[in-house]
């Protein structure tokens, strides 16, 4: 009752872990002492009728002897009437008798029953016939007691055998109760973590088990309630800042507008021109907004990875495509050298990754210049290269191009530059896809390249 109570309801892990190991060993104690008892059952039978064959053979050598040493002393007495003669054959007689009564001492079933009056009175041929009569008996009753402890030699192992086999059921069931019991709540925590690594705040956590670990799955309920607190609070304060900031700029951008038709009278040129200025610098704005929103979006994507094989040659081929008219419009070459490989990610993130660095390297090259992308294995690494032949990217540049919303001094093609998140959502997703980027030394243009670990095969 107490250790059911342990088991279903333990205090600790601990508790459960130590409640689990005595249980299985006191059952394999159990069956170690019942076997040791019935061995030492076995081996006491054995032993008790190696006695009792040792003296019933020791006391029908006796008779035997004594039987042939009376009959020559008692007529060794008759001739010489010797009164020694006499003496010797009653210490014979003696030692006979106490032969034939140790023998019936053993009682020795079917062997000697009320025999030592019988061999007494009769005459000394008669004796040494039952003597020998004795010595056969005694013979077929060890055979059968060797028999009959053969027989319980065999009971025993099969007893044995049987025994082994239920308590090796029981101590495996037991097992694999208290290693349920153990794992189950690890399980559930495991659950848990993951669950709250993906993003997913909104069920609950529940632990059962030992108290320690419900105590610890309350703790993670808590954390799970302040995250969901938390990214409410980050959506709501992007969704109402970007509110807040569209509202005044549309009016701007109205404003600017009427102002350019000339609704609050002439414009000159100069006013126009500033007015076209004031116009780019609200799309700009807009453009910033659209795109601070869309980077809280993309970020918090990051945590609902799915690992899984990707193509990555495949990916660079449809993303070239979709780019095929803005390459054609700059009149950019592509070359392309790929090959199949397969990476572990997120297959829409790995296309926003190449996605970007190909627009990338298509807003800063020259026009009839060429694009390189090049996807090849190198040892144990997968490495993704994305060439251009424009300004390239200044050394001390370099750490600073994957921080948010920097812009840096290459000219674009172009009037309208970046908001500067593309290259940070970059570095975002190959992170979360166990990947590194870095920007590597190139004679003309930028370099950017991206390193992943290739699958345990």
């Amino acid at each position: 009752m107490l250790l059911t109570k342990l088991a279903i309801k333990p205090r600790s892990i601990l508790q459960l872990t130590v409640t689990g190991f005595l249980t299985v060993a006191g059952i394999l104690i159990v069956a170690l002492f019942i076997t040791a008892r019935q061995i030492n059952e076995l081996g006491a039978s054995s032993q008790r009728v190696l006695s009792q064959s040792v003296e019933s053979i020791e006391a029908v050598r006796v008779i035997i002897e004594q039987t042939t040493a009376m009959e020559r002393n008692a007529r060794q007495y008759q001739v010489v009437k010797d009164v020694n003669y006499l003496q010797v054959y009653r210490e014979r007689q003696r030692s006979f008798s106490n032969a034939v009564d140790r023998l019936a001492a053993l009682q020795l079933d079917g062997v000697i029953a009320g025999s030592s009056d019988a061999a007494v009175q009769n005459s000394y041929q008669s004796l040494r016939e039952n003597a020998f009569r004795l010595s056969d008996l005694l013979g077929n009753w060890t055979t059968d007691q060797l028999a009959a402890i053969q027989r319980e030699t065999t009971t025993t192992q099969r007893l044995l055998r049987v025994q082994a086999a239920v308590m090796t059921i029981v101590a495996l069931g037991l097992a694999a109760f208290f290693t349920t019991l153990i794992t189950r709540p690890l399980g559930q925590l495991e659950k848990a973590i993951n669950t709250l690594g993906s993003g997913s705040f909104d069920e609950g956590i529940a632990v059962e088990g030992p108290a320690d670990l419900r105590k610890l799955g309350t703790s993670l309920d808590w954390l799970r309630s302040r995250l969901q607190k938390l990214q409410q609070q980050r959506t709501a304060f992007f969704r109402h800042v970007s509110h807040e900031l569209k509202t005044p700029l549309a009016s701007i951008q109205e404003s600017v507008a009427l102002l350019r038709d000339g609704v609050a009278g002439p414009v000159n040129p100069e006013q126009l021109k500033l007015l076209g200025i004031h116009n780019n610098n609200c799309q700009r704005l807009q453009s910033l907004i659209d795109e601070l929103l869309r980077y809280q979006k993309e970020i918090q994507s990051i945590l609902n990875v799915v690992p899984q094989p990707v193509r990555l040659d495949q990916v660079i081929a449809h993303v070239l495509d979709s780019h095929d008219f803005a390459l054609q419009t700059a009149k950019l070459q592509t070359v392309v050298k790929t090959e199949k490989l397969s990476v572990l990610g997120d297959k829409e993130q790995l296309r926003v990754i190449v996605d970007n660095l190909l627009t990338n390297a298509i807003k800063f090259s020259p026009e009839a210049g060429t694009v390189f992308v090049r996807w090849q294995q190198q040892g144990d690494r997968a490495v993704l290269e994305v060439e251009d032949q424009g300004p390239g990217i200044a050394p001390a540049e370099r750490a600073l191009v994957f921080q948010a919303f920097y812009q840096g001094s290459a000219p674009v093609r172009g009037s309208l530059k970046s908001s500067g998140l593309g290259l940070a959502i970059v570095q975002e997703y190959v992170g979360a896809n166990r990947g590194l980027i870095e920007v590597a030394p190139c004679s003309s243009g930028a370099l950017f390249r991206v390193i992943f670990p290739l699958p345990m095969v």
